[in-house]
């Protein structure tokens, strides 16, 4: 998604159990809340959190 500066948001593939798409979230959000200021629906909600959540390979990648 174009409004997402660190690429981390992408749409998915499949469909939810109406069909519809929903965005997923991959580690190494920064909390700048673009997608907030940009969806026309309201779905999100940014938390900023005092240490990264990181996925174990996110984390190899750090040391």
């Amino acid at each position: 998604m174009v409004a997402c500066p660190p690429r981390v948001l992408t749409m998915s593939r499949t469909g939810n159990a109406t069909g519809y798409l929903y965005p997923e979230l991959a580690p190494g959000c920064t909390g700048c809340t673009a997608c907030q200021q940009v969806c026309p629906d309201f779905v999100f909600e940014v938390y900023k959190y005092h240490e990264p959540i990181v996925s174990g390979s996110d984390a190899e990648r750090m040391q």
